[in-house]
């Protein structure tokens, strides 16, 4: 059996390269991968070389090979099966067969579909940002007016897990229609940064945009909450400060998933994980996927990533030809 593994060869171009297992360590145990998530903003950075050497060490995963240069092999959220058939999820690049150490394997639920399953590390994301602003999430406060920017990815996952919790009064902050539209027939409320005078206690931001960080800091409200999930690399942003954030006594929040809060001391990232699979069991998140990327497909499917030609969709799956899930 062939066992493939995608890698970035330079800036312009992918491709799927046979994996050299001649000098795999024999204690290693082997997942048969059967679907890994494409997180399409920090993928597009690592597949055009655009990651800051300053944060190699930050952006760098388990089992990754080459080097943020280029080449390399990246990815970080496969979930197969291993070979007594237990449902897995690894921290490992897009690879048909993945060899690793027992201890870097989560299992998983043989309930739950295997495709929603590969939302695990972005779902961990989520969790982070609900602890983060848990503080305004009590159950007397439902009808909290909440603002999420930007309906991709992290926004549509964040959407669902907080209609899950039965807050009400969420509103879509979208610009583009077919994300808007998409945003729509799930049932959320969608506005759009050009109406004028709208004011959120809590918002979420996920744009990773200067524009829709400053519609943030406009539009929260006395005392309001902005909670920040964009990932900016080494971009900088420039931010208007005077006429709103100080004389409203605004606070922003950096929530970011590599550490749990610190006002969690109870919390571990094994206990994060399975709340994240506990949403997960929720069937709205199978509507977020876009169609399948065959494994065959995933350099074409990288090509126009970098090109931004893809066809309109939320959320990216590699899947394997190893096993029906």
């Amino acid at each position: 059996m062939s066992n493939l593994a995608l890698w970035h060869v330079d800036n312009t171009k992918s491709e799927l390269r046979e994996v050299d297992t001649a000098k795999l360590d024999s204690e290693l145990i082997q997942v048969n991968s059967l679907f890994s998530l494409v997180s399409s903003g920090t993928e597009k950075l690592v597949a055009t070389g655009n990651v800051n050497k300053k944060l190699v060490d930050k952006m760098s995963v388990p089992y990754m090979q080459g080097s943020f240069s280029l080449p390399i092999k990246y990815g970080y959220s496969l979930v197969g099966k291993t070979q007594d058939n237990a449902l897995v999820h690894v921290l490992h690049p897009h690879q048909q067969i993945a060899y690793v150490n027992k201890a870097d394997v989560f299992p998983l639920p043989a309930d739950i579909p295997a495709k929603r399953l590969s939302l695990l590390s972005n779902m961990e994301t989520i969790v982070n940002a609900i602890w983060d602003s848990e503080h305004l999430l009590t159950l007397s406060n439902k009808d909290l007016p909440i603002a999420i920017c930007g309906f991709g990815n992290i926004g549509a996952l964040l959407a669902c897990t907080l209609k899950q919790i039965a807050l009400k009064n969420i509103t879509i902050i979208e610009t583009d229609e077919w994300r808007a539209s998409k945003a729509a027939a799930l049932g959320f409320k969608v506005s759009s940064p050009l109406i004028k005078n709208q004011q959120y206690t809590l918002i979420y931001h996920t744009t990773c945009t200067q524009e829709g960080i400053q519609w943030s800091l406009q539009s929260a409200c006395f005392e309001g909450t902005i909670v920040e999930l964009s990932w900016y690399a080494s971009e900088a942003v420039e931010l208007v400060l005077g006429e709103h954030f100080h004389y409203n006594r605004l606070r922003i929040i950096s929530s970011q998933v590599s550490n749990i809060p610190g006002h969690k001391p109870d919390e571990t990232y094994a206990s994060r994980k399975k709340l994240a699979i506990n949403f997960l069991r929720d069937p709205i998140y199978d509507s977020l996927f876009a169609e399948d990327i065959e494994l065959k497909d995933a350099p074409d499917f990288f090509n126009h990533l970098r090109n931004q030609t893809l066809p309109k969709g939320l959320i990216w799956c590699i899947r394997y030809p190893n096993i029906n899930p």
